[in-house]
């Protein structure tokens, strides 16, 4: 199959579900990626005067779901990136594996899956076998085939990596209203993202503080989204409560304090 490059060629995946107003329903578009659009990174290896195109090369624009404002089902955005997600494994361009023609792609982020349809250019070709994404040659990781089910895995990887990004994101906004919440009751914030050290394990406090009533510290854990701790999470609680623990790190209260000190943990949602 002919090699991808800078010269052109296009990306096709459908259905790009995207929402879509006034009455934000889910509607299905194709989306389009052209390789003019690339940003290369082997600027040195050209075919027919364009730079190759390898797995670390990105299409940062799409197109076609373009009235789906409300953005992807999956995804949560509209227009946005496209790249490939399987290769030609044993044939290297700056040391990662080269794309080809019906090489799969990830199109609108992760939104639907595609392929590389239109060609860049007409002379070289790649004749390795294809695969996912993964090492080349003998000391690479062994991947699996180009088909259908390596596309279904790859959507999901990026799929979770995209949900624990939002999670991330939720958690520290959800961990900032926290605070803003202990202080207006009257407590005094200690600090943020505390180590702690047991006799028995480690952790880290979300937030530490001075309580107004009784002066004595106290540990808060914010849970967001209907989260929750662990049984090993509970027993952490229930060691520094118990056995105390010794604040550490560089977001420990610069106030001198004892160096073990029994602090209880509360949980906020």
């Amino acid at each position: 199959m002919f090699a991808n490059c800078q010269r052109g060629g296009m990306d096709i995946a459908f259905p790009d579900i995207c929402k879509t107003p006034p009455a934000l329903l889910p509607i299905p578009y194709p989306n389009f990626a052209t390789g003019l659009m690339g940003i290369p990174n082997a600027w040195n290896i050209l075919l027919q005067g364009g730079p190759a195109h390898n797995l670390l090369t990105t299409i940062p624009l799409s197109n076609g779901d373009n009235p789906g404002v409300a953005l992807g089902l999956i995804s949560q955005t509209v227009m946005s990136r496209s790249r490939s997600i399987t290769c030609v494994p044993n044939v290297l361009w700056k040391g990662f594996p080269a794309t080809r023609l019906t090489s799969l792609s990830m199109q609108n982020t992760v939104n639907t899956v595609g392929m590389r349809v239109v060609p860049s250019q007409f002379k070289v070709l790649l004749l390795g076998g294809g695969g996912a994404g993964g090492g080349a040659g003998k000391g690479g990781k062994g991947v699996s085939g180009s088909g259908p089910d390596a596309a279904r895995k790859a959507a999901a990887r990026e799929a979770k990596r995209a949900q624990l990004k939002r999670n991330r994101r939720r958690g520290a906004q959800r961990e900032r209203e926290v605070e803003a919440e202990l202080k207006q009751e009257g407590h005094e914030v200690m600090g943020t993202q505390v180590s702690a050290k047991t006799p028995l394990t480690r952790r880290v406090i979300d937030i530490l503080i001075k309580d107004k009533n009784t002066g004595k510290i106290r540990a808060v854990e914010v849970k967001s989204g209907g989260a929750r701790r662990s049984a090993t999470q509970k027993a952490k609680d229930k060691a520094m409560e118990n056995k105390g623990a010794e604040l550490i790190g560089k977001n420990a209260p610069k106030q001198p304090l004892p160096k073990n000190i029994r602090i209880p943990t509360e949980v906020r949602h």
